[in-house]
Formats: C-alpha cells, structure tokens, sequence
C-alpha cells in the first residue's frame, strides 16, 4: 500500500515473518525503482527509512531491506503524519499527537 503526501511517499505491507516481510518489500522495491527509472525519477536512500512493527516484544527486529543495492536505514520510531509511531504496538501505540 502507498501512502503519497507531496515527494514523501510511505509503503507498507506486511507478513507472518521478518522474512516474509522483508522479501515481500524488497520486491515492492524493486518495483518502485524500475518506475521511478521509467518516469525519469529518483529515490534519495540516504533520506529513506525503514521501521518493523511488531506486537511482540521478544521478536526479532531485525531486518534488511535495500533500493538498488543501497541498504535503507532502520529506525524504531518514526513520525508520520504528525504521529508518532513506535516498533513494538502496545495497548497505546500512538504515544504522541
């Protein structure tokens, strides 16, 4: 799913493995960038971030998604939309508004 605000552009998807999920958006990925090639666009990987969400709190966090071969960084929060949102959902996942 793409969430489009302006030049920022937000993908999610998700799985029942860290694997899973991160073949599955590497692939996403993979697609983006031959689109942005064929539309005379590009991707800044260094502004680029990626977050797992996980209801678990012993899972593993740990993934490892890249664009064009350049890994995009990992963060465990992330502001979208004016929400933050945070790597592990709790009862209360939005902490701030």
């Amino acid at each position: 799913m793409f969430d489009d605000d302006d030049d920022d552009t937000t993908v999610f998807t998700s799985g029942m493995t860290v694997d899973n999920i991160s073949s599955t958006m590497n692939a996403i990925l993979a697609s983006v960038y031959q689109w942005l090639i064929d539309n005379g666009l590009s991707l800044n990987v260094a502004k680029s971030k990626c977050m797992l969400i996980n209801s678990k709190r012993n899972s593993p966090s740990s993934h490892h998604i890249t664009f064009n071969g350049s890994s995009i960084e990992q963060v465990e929060t992330f502001t979208l939309l004016g929400i933050i949102m945070a790597t592990i959902c709790t009862e209360d996942p939005i902490s701030t508004v």
